[in-house]
């Protein structure tokens, strides 16, 4: 899969952040998102490697780094 842009590499940083926000309403509609992105993995995997590599918000880049973790495991196949 080729790289984000910069509004879709924007879009999925604001996704993230959101995650992390205080507020349940916003996080739980952040969470629906994140669901639903699941079924692009591919975009989905990129996006949270592009955010691991290029964030400059360590918060992010930590998030983003779990994300990958658990995301890569459930969508790749194990031996």
């Amino acid at each position: 899969p080729a790289p984000m842009n910069n509004e879709s590499a924007a879009r999925f940083e604001a996704l993230v952040r959101a995650l992390m926000s205080p507020d349940n309403a916003l996080r739980n509609q952040a969470e629906q998102s994140f669901n639903e992105a699941k079924a692009r993995p591919d975009e989905l995997l990129v996006g949270l490697a592009q955010l691991l590599r290029a964030s400059a918000d360590e918060q992010v880049r930590g998030l983003s780094a779990v994300l990958l973790r658990r995301c890569a495991s459930a969508f790749v196949p194990g031996p």
